[in-house]
């Protein structure tokens, strides 16, 4: 709800990271991403909705959030079939993220392209977004509890930094991404 969520963005802006394993906890009302804290939010697509033998290629750049598995290019399927998310299922037409972490692209049949899981800053903290199924495979999928834990240790990268102040002009932020 909407007090959740300011209070949420109150603790990123202080400088708390925040984690969300699923695009369906921005839902609000009929907008898919209403509670995402952006100004320009974007929309859910899925960039493999042309059918046939091709589909999307998840990538990854070498990133913490990947230790201990083989990223630094496209995903190895086999590996990450149960992780990268149905119909290349992504974020598209948000600004570029402070922090690439898995993304999809699609170069035939048409041009399409999507984030899966990318960190924003927001005031003096930063969240996660994420499309990739962790939660979904957590106890069944070992990759999808390595990136779990692989998260939070990512997550937990500046707790020792002291909590910031909010800055005079927080409550316009909070009306700019719609936590009105």
């Amino acid at each position: 709800d909407l007090a959740a969520f300011r209070e949420l963005a109150q603790r990123m802006a202080r400088g708390s990271t925040v984690v969300f394993l699923s695009p369906a906890v921005f839902a609000r009302g009929d907008q898919p991403l209403g509670f995402l804290p952006l100004v320009t939010k974007g929309w859910l697509a899925g960039i493999d909705v042309v059918g046939g033998y091709y589909r999307s290629d998840t990538f990854a750049p070498q990133h913490p959030v990947f230790d201990g598995l083989s990223a630094g290019g496209v995903l190895d399927y086999t590996l990450f079939r149960n992780i990268i998310p149905q119909g290349g299922l992504g974020i598209a037409g948000a600004p570029a993220p402070d922090d690439l972490i898995a993304a999809g692209i699609r170069a035939q049949m048409g041009y399409a392209s999507v984030i899966h899981t990318a960190a924003y800053k927001f005031g003096a903290g930063r969240f996660v977004f994420n499309t990739l199924k962790i939660r979904e495979n957590l106890g069944t999928d070992p990759v999808a509890e390595l990136i779990l834990r692989n998260l939070l240790n990512y997550a937990a990268s500046d707790l020792d930094r002291p909590l910031a102040d909010l800055s005079a002009d927080f409550e316009q932020q909070l009306k700019a991404i719609g936590f009105e």
